[in-house]
């Protein structure tokens, strides 16, 4: 219509055009209100309790029905899928375990590959399965151990489908392998980090984790790089660890840590040292995996030494110390989270709740 014909056109359909804009108006207000509102209720740390036995609770102080958000029911509708990689490293550890003859590499990884699998099968395998149990009554703790265990299998299996020769099994840990990581990243992407992170007590000694991360990404990244830059100069062959390792098996490590750890502990310990509620999920899965990873370590170390291979040793004198620390740090974290009955109190007329004030949960967003 033009404007010539609108202005001559009935004054009734004036009036509804201008209702009509009227009406669009108040809409569009009421929805800025609204996700205005939402946005600044997740940003305070303020978001309604997550499934299980957690209630939200109504103005007037009164428990209401258990409230889920959108992302994550989504995630549990995936929830299966961390279930079968845990049948399958259960099926694929024992077979390591009791087949021999599987592993077809030299003997130091064949003996490396065995002390995986018996970490994976008496410990990793019942931990997830034990963790997705908790999950289902909405367990914080151990949906983030979940994570942990699930970036845990990731690395792991590398192991078994990167730095070994093809075996019987090969098909079975690459199911695993490819698994766990899109697993861990629908995991992540069902994540709701800004309510997870209000589990967390204001006690949390984050600063604390947050240097033991600092110092892995470190001591890690500076020892590979050192050994790397030497072996460029003099050709030294690069050094690893206490177990007896072909140079294939060491290049392998040496790229995993340095393109996926070193960058992922650094990362966590800057964002917890901030206290963002990233920070303390990243800090959280990596710090389980870590523990987890110097299982492996140590339970190698002994299938070497019990197979009296030349060089090898049961026992590495700084291993104590270093699992200790990183088991510690993962306790500590993971001691502090809110589980099971966290639900916000009662507030009374015009009153801030105690998570909007940020003494319910991390200090900064």
């Amino acid at each position: 219509m033009t404007v010539t014909g609108f202005r001559t056109a009935p004054n009734w359909a004036r009036r509804q055009w201008g209702l009509v804009r009227i009406a669009a108006t108040k809409a569009a207000s009421v929805t800025r209100r609204t996700a205005l509102r939402v946005r600044t209720r997740f940003r305070a740390g303020s978001a309604a309790p997550v499934g299980g036995a957690d209630a939200a609770v109504d103005a007037g102080g009164r428990p209401g029905p258990a409230w889920t958000p959108p992302r994550e029911r989504a995630r549990r509708t995936g929830s299966g899928l961390p279930a079968v990689i845990a049948g399958l490293m259960a099926v694929a550890s024992a077979a390591g375990l009791w087949w021999r003859g599987l592993y077809q590499d030299p003997e130091p990884v064949v003996a490396m590959l065995r002390g995986y699998d018996l970490v994976s099968l008496i410990i990793a395998v019942p931990a997830l399965v034990a963790a997705l149990l908790r999950t289902r009554g909405g367990s914080a703790r151990a949906d983030l151990v979940v994570g942990g265990l699930l970036g845990y299998a990731f690395y792991h299996y590398a192991n078994f489908v990167l730095g070994t020769t093809f075996n019987a099994l090969f098909l079975l840990h690459l199911a695993v392998f490819v698994l766990s990581g899109a697993a861990l990243v629908q995991w992540l992407r069902g994540l709701d980090v800004a309510h997870l992170a209000t589990r967390f007590r204001a006690a949390t000694p984050a600063r604390w984790i947050a240097g033991v991360l600092a110092l892995l990404a470190t001591t890690l990244g500076g020892m590979w790089i050192y050994y790397s830059v030497r072996f460029a100069i003099s050709g030294a062959t690069p050094g690893e660890s206490r177990l007896v390792l072909p140079v294939q098996a060491v290049h392998l490590g040496y790229v995993m840590d340095l393109a996926l750890l070193v960058p992922a502990y650094a990362t966590a310990a800057a964002l917890l040292w901030r206290r963002k509620p990233w920070g303390y999920v990243a800090a959280a899965v990596l710090l389980v995996s870590a523990g987890m990873s110097q299982l492996d370590y140590m339970s190698a170390l002994l299938f070497q030494a019990a197979a009296r291979l030349p060089g090898a040793t049961a026992f590495d004198p700084a291993e104590p110390i270093i699992a200790g620390i990183i088991i510690g740090a993962a306790v500590a974290l993971l001691g502090t989270i809110r589980d099971g009955d966290h639900r916000p109190e009662p507030v009374a007329a015009g009153a801030i709740p105690e998570a909007e004030e940020g003494r319910d949960g991390p200090a900064e967003r």
